[in-house]
């Protein structure tokens, strides 16, 4: 009899931990679900996609290339498939594998659009954001009318990883009050590279660094905040760049470049054809 009492008693000690488990369970995740903004699918299915895309063959031999996109749009002028399909993934140069040689000789000009409810549904959103949405929708644009096909696979590239400098990192966290600094505009002129953002994690420092060295950089730093920062590198011809770059990173921002190798994602380009032209 005692020991019938022992085990209802305890079973019900159970049911009740279940129950606060499982509420425990809910309450988690609704409080991430609030916390990270809802990212769009990169299932091929569901990939938004633009509302109308112009692309014609660019004969121009102009050595002036590049894409931007602003609001609600994509242009990209002068620029080989290969780099499209590197914007498209948000991948850096030697991470798109394999494809014919017209992937890279012939140029292409792309004027593209979307709808005014597509453009409205991200406005608000970080600029790193609408720079996504826009990346989902050229891959859309490059399987419907390049009728391309990928894979993915993992591979191991010479690349270079930000990591944290002696002394420590000298970064200002987004939404904190910034210590006053000196105000040196009056008179002051500046020649070189210089990149510039608010409320921005490292990553996108990592991209636009690999932009520069023209290989994969990766954030080594552990640091997964979003900060407001920027990083001037001045211009001289008589020094390397990338030692520059080294420089300016320990000096401005307390960080800098480690050569390493580095397991990066690579796109291998399984079907491509050349676009009719409108």
């Amino acid at each position: 009899m005692i020991a019938e009492s022992l085990l209802k008693a305890c079973w019900s000690r159970l049911k009740h931990l279940f129950r606060c488990i499982a509420i425990l369970v809910v309450l988690a995740a609704t409080a991430a679900a609030q916390q990270v903004p809802a990212q769009p699918s990169s299932d091929p299915a569901l990939r938004p996609s633009f509302e109308v895309a112009v692309i014609r063959l660019n004969r121009s031999d102009s050595p002036l290339e590049g894409f931007e996109t602003p609001p609600g749009r994509f242009q990209a002028k002068n620029d080989s498939v290969r780099t499209l399909i590197e914007a498209a993934w948000e991948l850096q140069k030697g991470q798109v594998v394999g494809g014919p040689a017209w992937i890279d000789v012939e140029r292409y000009d792309i004027e593209a659009r979307m709808t005014e409810d597509q453009y409205h549904a991200i406005e608000n959103l970080s600029k790193r954001h609408q720079q996504h949405r826009v990346h989902l929708m050229l891959q859309s644009l490059l399987a419907e009318r390049f009728q391309l096909r990928v894979s993915h696979h993992p591979g191991e590239m010479k690349g270079l990883a930000l990591a944290i400098a002696k002394g420590g990192p000298k970064l200002h966290v987004s939404g904190t009050l910034e210590p006053a600094k000196p105000d040196h505009s009056v008179g002051r002129s500046f020649s070189g590279a210089m990149f510039v953002t608010k409320g921005s994690p490292l990553s996108d420092l990592a991209d636009y660094l690999a932009m520069q060295f023209g290989r994969p950089v990766v954030n080594d730093t552990g640091l997964t905040g979003m900060y407001d920062y920027s990083l001037e590198v001045p211009y001289d011809p008589q020094s390397d760049r990338e030692a520059g770059t080294i420089t300016a990173l320990e000096d401005q921002l307390g960080l800098t470049l480690k050569s390493q190798r580095i397991v990066v994602d690579t796109i291998h380009v399984e079907q491509i054809e050349r676009p009719s032209e409108n």
